[in-house]
C-alpha cells in the first residue's frame, strides 16, 4: 500500500486556501470524536485502521495534538514550534504547529481534522477568540507576528528524513496559502513509504494535477471486437493519463468466455509497460460473458492487489454489450458499484452496440463514454482534476447541421412531426445568444433541398419560414438518394467541428449506408439520430449515432431544451461537462452538448 501524505491548508481566521471538500469526511456523521477546548492538550492514543508506514517505521497509532500536530510516539504539548530535523521523539507530521488555544472558545469550537488512513490534513480551526493562531505566535504573543510563526512539514526524527515548507518559523509564512508543490495553492503532497522522500511530480504547464484514482480497464477481447481498434483507442487513453504513485495507478483484466487478470494495482506498470502490454493482446476464441468478469472484478480492488483506500476507484469496461442482459448481470453489476468510491463507466465499441446493456452497468448516464480518448480525459479530469487547476478561458466555435428525411417512408404526419421537432430546436438555440456557432437545415430525399442556408444561429429564428413551405413528397418508398446524401455529409463536414443531426424513420438505411455514412465525416464530428414515426426502426437510428449514443425522439426537444435553459440561467456550462447521451427514451437533449460545446467556457481545464 502506498503511503502518500497530504498537508492541506483550511483556516477560516486569517486566510483560506483549499475547501472543505477536499478533506476527509469528518464529524458526528462518520463517527469522530472532538477535542474538549483546551490549551496544549491531545488527544488520547488513537487506533488506526491501517498501519501507517513512515520510512523505515510503521505505526498503528498516533495522537492529534491541539498545537497543529499529528505525532507518532508521545503527545506533543510543545506551543513553540521547533525548526526541522528535530532528533529523537519528534516523530510528527506538521499540518501547522503554532501556539493555538481553544480553551476559550465553548461551544464554537470547530471540528479538528487529523488523520484518515495515509493522508493528512490540517486543522480547521474557525475563529477562535484570543487565540494565537494570526502565524503561530508564542512566548506571550498574541495574533499577527509576534512570538514564532508556525512551522509546517514533517519530520522522521533522524535528520534526514524531512520535509519543512518554505517561510516555516518565519514570518513568510503567511504566504503558505499560496504555496504547493502540485500547482494547488495549500496543498504540499510526498509519498513516504520509500526509502527517500518522494514528492509529487509536478504537473506540466498545460496539465492539470489529478487527485489518487485507481482505475481498472475490463476489456472484451471476444470475437466480436475490432481488436486493432480496441488497443488503439486504449493505448491513445494511457497516453494521457499521468500514470505514478501520486495519480493515476491501472490494472486490466480481460475476458471472452472466461475472465482473465493482465496485471493488477500492485504491479505498478509503468506507461511504457502498460503500452508494450496492450500491443501484445490479442483477439480471444468465444463469446462475451460479462457476468463473470464483473465477479471477479472486485477481487481486484482489495488491499492486497494494490489498491489504495483513499484513491477514487474508475472500472472502465469495454465491449459492444453483445451478450445476455441476465438479471446475474445486473446483480454482479449492482455488487461492483456498491463499492466505496467507485464508479463504473461504459465505453461501446464498434457500430452496433447493445447500448440498453450497458445502462445496466454504468454508474449513470454520464458515465456511458463515447469511445474518444479525449473524451476519457474530459471525464476524468471532471471527476478528478483539482479545483482551479489552471483554470483558462477557451471559445469553441463549430457548426450544427440538420438533416430532416422527406422519403416516401415517411407519412405526412411524420414530416410534420420531424418539422416540428426542428422549430422546437432552433427556436431553443437562438435564446441563448450564440456569438460563433453556425447552423444549418437541408431536407433529404432523392436529392438534396437547402431549406434554411448555413448561418449564424442567432438569426435561424427569423429563417424557419423557408423550411415551412417545404413540401412532403408522395414518392415512392425508396427513393432516398444514398450517393448524393453520403457526398453531401463529406462536403459539408471537410474541416469543421460539426454536430450532424438526422431527423429519419431509420428504414431507408441499411448497415453498409451507415458504415459510409460514418466515414464520411471528420473526427470532430458526430452524428446525431432523431428517431420520428411510430414505425421507426430504432436498430438502424442508434447504430447511425455516433457510435450509439446520440440517438433521441421527437418528443426530447422540448424537454431537453428546458432543462438546458435552467442550466444556463444556473451558469452550470462547462467544457468538462461534455457527456454523451445515450438513448431515445432520456429526458436530456443534445443541445445541452451543442451549448456546452460551443459556447465561451469559463474555468475550464486546459488540458483537453
Amino acid at each position: 500500500m502506498l503511503q502518500i501524505v497530504y498537508l492541506l491548508l483550511c483556516t477560516e481566521t486569517i486566510f483560506s486556501s483549499v475547501p472543505e471538500s477536499e478533506f476527509f469526511s469528518f464529524g458526528h456523521s462518520v463517527n469522530d470524536a472532538k477535542l474538549h477546548p483546551n490549551d496544549d492538550g491531545s488527544s488520547p492514543v488513537q487506533n488506526i485502521s491501517v498501519t501507517f508506514e513512515f520510512f523505515s517505521e510503521h505505526h498503528s497509532q498516533l495522537f492529534v495534538n491541539t498545537n497543529g500536530l499529528i505525532s507518532f510516539v508521545r503527545a506533543v504539548s510543545a506551543f513553540t514550534s521547533e525548526q526541522f530535523p528535530k532528533i529523537k521523539n519528534r516523530i510528527v507530521l506538521a499540518p501547522f504547529w503554532a501556539d493555538i488555544n481553544t480553551g476559550r472558545c465553548g461551544s464554537t469550537c470547530k471540528w479538528t481534522t487529523g488523520t484518515a488512513s495515509h493522508n493528512t490534513e490540517v486543522i480547521d480551526l474557525g475563529a477562535l477568540p484570543d487565540s494565537n493562531i494570526g502565524l503561530g505566535g508564542s512566548s506571550g504573543a498574541d495574533s499577527g507576528l509576534g512570538g514564532i510563526p508556525a512551522q509546517v512539514g514533517f519530520n522522521m526524527g533522524d535528520e534526514i528524513h524531512y520535509y519543512s515548507v518554505e517561510g516555516s518559523r518565519r514570518s513568510e509564512i503567511i504566504n503558505l496559502p499560496n504555496l504547493s508543490n502540485v500547482k494547488y495553492a495549500g496543498k504540499f503532497v510526498f509519498r513516504v513509504d520509500l526509502r527517500d522522500i518522494e514528492p509529487a511530480p509536478t504537473p506540466d504547464a498545460d496539465q492539470c494535477f489529478l487527485k489518487a484514482a485507481d482505475i481498472l480497464f475490463v476489456v472484451d477481447l471476444s470475437l466480436s471486437i475490432d481488436i486493432h481498434d480496441l488497443k488503439n483507442l486504449i493505448s491513445d487513453f494511457v497516453l494521457k493519463l499521468p500514470i505514478n504513485a501520486m495519480e493515476c495507478q491501472i490494472a486490466m483484466k480481460s475476458f471472452s468466455t472466461s475472465a482473465r487478470t493482465e496485471f493488477r494495482f500492485k504491479d505498478h506498470k509503468t506507461k511504457t509497460e502498460i503500452l508494450a502490454h496492450i500491443a501484445k493482446m490479442s483477439t480471444a476464441k468465444g463469446v462475451s460473458n460479462l457476468k463473470d468478469a464483473l465477479r471477479s472484478t472486485t477481487q481486484m480492488f482489495s488491499y492486497n492487489d494494490g489498491s489504495r483506500l483513499y484513491a477514487t476507484r474508475f472500472v472502465i469496461i469495454f465491449t459492444d454489450g453483445l451478450m445476455a442482459a441476465s438479471e446475474e448481470l445486473k446483480i454482479q453489476a449492482d455488487h461492483l458499484r456498491s463499492f466505496s468510491n467507485m464508479i463504473v463507466a461504459t465505453v461501446g465499441i464498434g457500430s452496433s452496440v447493445k447500448h440498453h446493456h450497458l445502462e445496466l452497468i454504468s454508474s449513470d448516464f454520464n458515465s456511458i463514454l463515447r469511445p474518444s480518448a479525449n473524451s476519457f480525459w474530459k471525464y476524468l479530469q471532471s471527476a478528478l482534476a483539482v479545483p482551479g487547476c489552471l483554470a483558462c478561458e477557451v471559445e469553441f466555435g463549430g457548426e450544427i447541421r440538420i438533416l430532416l428525411e422527406n422519403s416516401g417512408s415517411m407519412t405526412q404526419e411524420v414530416f410534420k412531426e420531424g418539422r416540428q421537432f426542428i422549430y422546437t430546436l432552433i427556436e431553443e438555440l437562438t435564446s441563448f445568444n450564440l456569438t460563433n456557432v453556425n447552423s444549418s437545415v437541408d431536407i433529404f430525399s432523392n436529392e438534396v433541398t437547402e431549406a434554411i442556408p448555413l448561418q449564424n444561429i442567432s438569426g435561424m429564428d427569423y429563417k424557419l419560414g423557408g423550411l415551412s413551405i417545404v413540401e412532403h413528397t408522395e414518392n415512392n418508398m425508396n427513393n432516398v438518394n444514398r450517393s448524393l446524401l453520403v457526398q453531401h455529409i463529406k462536403d459539408m463536414t471537410s474541416s469543421s467541428t460539426s454536430f450532424i443531426i438526422f431527423i429519419s424513420n431509420g428504414i431507408f438505411l441499411n448497415s453498409h449506408l451507415i458504415e459510409k455514412l460514418k466515414h464520411s465525416i471528420n473526427k470532430s464530428s458526430i452524428i446525431v439520430s432523431v428517431g420520428i414515426g411510430e414505425n421507426t426502426n430504432w436498430d438502424n437510428v442508434e447504430d447511425l449515432a455516433t457510435y450509439g449514443y446520440f440517438v433521441f425522439s421527437s418528443e426530447d426537444a422540448h424537454l431537453l431544451a428546458r432543462y438546458l435553459k435552467k442550466r444556463n440561467e444556473n451558469n452550470d456550462m462547462h467544457i468538462n461537462c461534455i457527456k454523451p447521451i445515450h438513448n431515445r427514451d432520456s429526458t436530456t437533449c443534445i443541445i445541452i452538448k451543442t451549448i456546452s460545446m460551443f459556447t465561451i467556457t469559463k474555468h475550464a481545464l486546459c488540458r483537453i
